[in-house]
């Protein structure tokens, strides 16, 4: 369950999030109705003179942390007289009770047409020209954050409906034109998550001052974008009151319910046109896996009496999941308190690089009453309690019979749907088990691998040895070894280990070639600019081939297993050399760095190798060169597109573990990367070789702009693939393994498309059908239909 509300974090926030170091002072309260005394949720609080402000949370409770001395508290609500309140602060918590008096103007709902400039949108168009206005004035700010992300079991009732928990601090900055960073300076969660999945931020989340907002997949049109008229209608309901300027609310209605669009509020100042307050939810042109009524609140504050900045950011959704064992309804709440902003006051020259986000070493440590104060969100009574019951849950003895049913699901779940270093199945091997751990050393940029396990057909014992340590610094140099001996995969072009235990068990379809390696390499990496990565290495391994050590499947019991294709056995001594680029940014989570996602970006490899019996006194003599291209992206506000390019080519004798080979690892079982799934059982393979293959997702954006009842109401989702591919064997001849290699010196190719979402009443399977059409004349399959689960 942590993994899966982990996945949901990431889904919902996006980004990450810190906090920053303040005194140990604050002024905590509540703010309520003075006629009604009902409690004012999401008052804005300000310390006047500095920039330090928060919101209160739904029971009206706050806590602004400020500097010791007197301090002038103001505290205001839309449709409320603003109060102003002398406080002394002493070195702890000063305590206040704050009324508010009630002040609403009623105004007359007005209709904004398409052709023709109403009140309300003259009122945004004026509010765009202030946002740009304001954009430009801004060089630069930094700020503080505390953000608390809540995920409850919405079939439940009080807080044993609370299922994780997490609070993080941090401190931000920004430069213009679109320079960002956060630090997490400390964070805690519940029990029964660990700290290393902690990592909810508020980040840039949702920025309607920009023009296009990421979320998922989607680039939404903001509705204070230059572009905003032409997607969206806005009617002017009412006008209200905040600090004595009147403040017009505006509805935002989308004009076409296909585009990726919000719908909601905008509150905007009168004669200024700064927007202050935002209510927005996302229409049917925004379909995120698992996801029902996202929303977005967000309270803003002025600050040196001109800019208007957020203070106060949530985000709530439901998560349907229709399986068995999990709650089929999570609702999440993410609520992120910005304060202490300061503007136009430099950054240090190293503040922006290639890291976006890292966690501060000292991040898990820190004073708990220190924590308080910074905790600019009160944590609610049911939170408290949630706390308890997860942390008490968690450090209970766990009964024998539930560990060991949990057990054998999580073994039978290993051998179905895999989990490769742990348990598999295929046609050399027989069954495997073994386990695998990645121990990291956070402070010391170390990394320690190890694997182990028995392969029972095959009577061999596997195991690995890895390390890899980086240096302090920036450059990110690091060195890693290895050493290892184990059942390998022969390299293709399809990146990484397959797992064929499915196909193997149930339908008695391995696609794979195997054979033997023993022994070890050591390497050398280095970052000398941002987004590039080189790196040398040196390896000495032992190949062998492998014959099939099994038949056996629980169908197709009368069929037979593909033969294990044989290698060119001896001792393969080798230099690779490469060049990595990734324009995605990193971020580093105590001394380890992974990249970020990105809705666009792009990566490029250029690889390598030589290996020579005089050199390096290896069985080999040849020399490998390769670069590949992946470019994922939005096309034309049509959806998302998937592209790869491949080129390779080699001198002298390359033997046939090393050979540019394309298999169609689809099987009976496709994915969104699936390509050239008309091949069946062949092999493209050749010393040289080059492809292209492209896969766009449509989604639902199709079907719902037809505006034909009957088809945009149609559920699945469409895609489209194809691509071409050639290679030929140059300086080599095509070495006799048993099976049959295709030289595709007139390019192979083929063009299908995909239908998704085949389930919608099962959220977690998204089942999809891939229809595939051979274009070329090869004798393979001329045309294939696939089912898969596409995400």
């Amino acid at each position: 369950m942590n993994r899966i509300l982990i996945v949901f974090v990431t889904l919902i926030a996006g980004v990450l999030v810190f906090g920053g170091n303040l005194r140990a002072a604050a002024i905590e309260g509540r703010v309520f109705d003075r006629e009604t005394g009902q409690a004012l949720p999401y008052a804005t609080i300000q310390i006047l003179g500095t920039g330090k402000a928060t919101s209160a949370n739904d029971d009206g409770k706050f806590r602004i942390v400020c500097e010791t001395g007197r301090q002038i508290l103001k505290v205001s609500h839309i449709g409320y007289y603003t109060s102003f309140d002398t406080v002394d602060v002493a070195e702890n918590i000063a305590a206040r009770e704050v009324s508010l008096l009630s002040m609403v103007v009623l105004g007359q709902t007005v209709v904004v047409y398409d052709r023709q400039y109403d009140p309300a949108q003259l009122i945004i168009i004026e509010a765009i020209k202030r946002k740009k206005e304001i954009l430009e004035r801004i060089g630069d700010y930094k700020y503080s954050s505390y953000t608390k992300f809540v995920a409850r079991d919405l079939s439940k009732g009080d807080s044993s409906k609370i299922m994780a928990i997490t609070e993080t601090q941090a401190q931000s900055f920004w430069e213009r034109p679109n320079k960002y960073k956060e630090i997490i300076t400390a964070r805690r969660q519940s029990a029964n998550m660990s700290a290393a999945d902690n990592l909810v931020s508020i980040g840039e989340l949702l920025n309607f001052n920009k023009n296009r907002i990421d979320i998922g997949s989607y680039s939404v049109v903001s509705p204070v974008a230059e572009d905003a008229l032409g997607y969206y209608n806005y009617y002017l309901l009412d006008s209200t009151y905040i600090d004595s300027r009147k403040i017009y609310k505006i509805e935002v209605e989308p004009k076409n319910q296909a585009d990726a669009l919000v719908e909601g509020y905008l509150m905007i100042a009168d004669s200024t046109y700064d927007v202050v307050d935002v209510d927005f939810g996302f229409n049917e042109g925004v379909r995120i896996p698992f996801v029902k009524d996202l929303r977005y609140v967000q309270r803003v504050a002025q600050f040196e009496n001109l800019y208007w900045m957020p203070i106060e950011i949530r985000f709530t959704a439901d998560v349907a999941i229709s399986f068995p064992g999990i709650p089929n309804k999570i609702g999440i709440d993410l609520a992120g308190s910005i304060y202490d902003y300061s503007f136009e006051t430099g950054h240090a020259e190293n503040t922006f690089d290639e890291y976006a986000f890292e966690v501060a070493e000292t991040a898990d440590e820190f004073d708990s009453t220190t924590w308080s104060l910074r905790q600019s969100i009160p944590l609610s009574i049911q939170e408290l309690r949630g706390y308890a019951r997860l942390d008490s849950i968690q450090n209970a003895p766990k009964p024998l019979g539930k560990q060991m049913l949990k057990a054998g699901v999580a073994v039978l779940a290993l051998f179905t749907v895999g989990a490769y270093d742990f348990a598999r199945f295929n046609r050399v091997e027989g069954p495997y088990l073994g386990f695998a751990e990645t121990i990291n050393s956070e402070r010391r940029g170390l990394q320690l691998e190890v694997k182990s396990g028995y392969a029972f057909e095959a009577k061999l014992y596997q195991y690995k040895l890895g390390t890899r340590y980086q240096f302090p610094g920036r450059k990110r140099v690091a060195i890693k070894a290895e050493y290892l001996r184990e059942v390998a995969q022969g390299q293709t072009l399809t990146q990484g280990n397959y797992n064929s235990t499915f196909e193997s068990l149930f339908f008695k379809y391995d696609p794979v070639s195997y054979y033997y390696r023993r022994g070890g390499s050591a390497a050398l990496e280095f970052s000398p600019i941002q987004h590039f990565k080189l790196e040398g290495k040196v390896s000495d391994f032992k190949h062998r081939s492998l014959n099939n050590a099994t038949d056996f499947s629980y169908f197709n019991r009368d069929d037979e297993y593909l033969v294990n294709p044989s290698i060119q056995d001896g001792n393969l001594r080798m230099l690779t050399g490469s060049i990595e680029y990734d324009s995605r940014k990193l971020w580093k989570n105590k001394g380890q760095d992974t990249r970020m996602w990105a809705p666009q970006y792009t990566t490029l490899r250029l690889t390598g190798e030589m290996s020579s019996p005089d050199v390096l006194s290896s069985d080999f003599d040849f020399r490998r060169y390769y670069v590949s291209v992946y470019r994922r992206q939005r096309t034309l506000g049509l959806g998302v597109t998937h592209i790869n390019l491949f080129a390779g080519s080699s001198t002298r004798s390359l033997p046939p573990q090393s050979y540019y080979q394309y298999v169609d690892y689809a099987g009976v079982v496709a994915g969104e990367n699936a390509a050239f799934m008309t091949l069946n059982d062949y092999r493209i393979a050749g010393d040289r070789a080059a492809y292209i293959y492209a896969n766009h997702e449509f989604g639902q954006y199709l079907f719902k702009k037809s505006g034909i009842p009957l088809i945009k109401s149609i559920p699945f989702t469409l895609g489209v693939h194809g691509g071409a591919m050639w290679s030929d064997f140059h300086n080599v001849t095509p070495h006799d393994d048993g099976r049959d290699w295709l030289e595709a010196r007139k390019p192979y190719s083929e063009i299908g498309f995909s239908l998704g979402n085949l389930t919608p009443f099962l959220s977690i399977l998204n089942f999809g059908v891939y229809l595939t059409w051979q274009l070329s004349d090869y004798d393979t399959n001329s045309f294939a239909a696939r089912m898969g689960i596409k995400f």
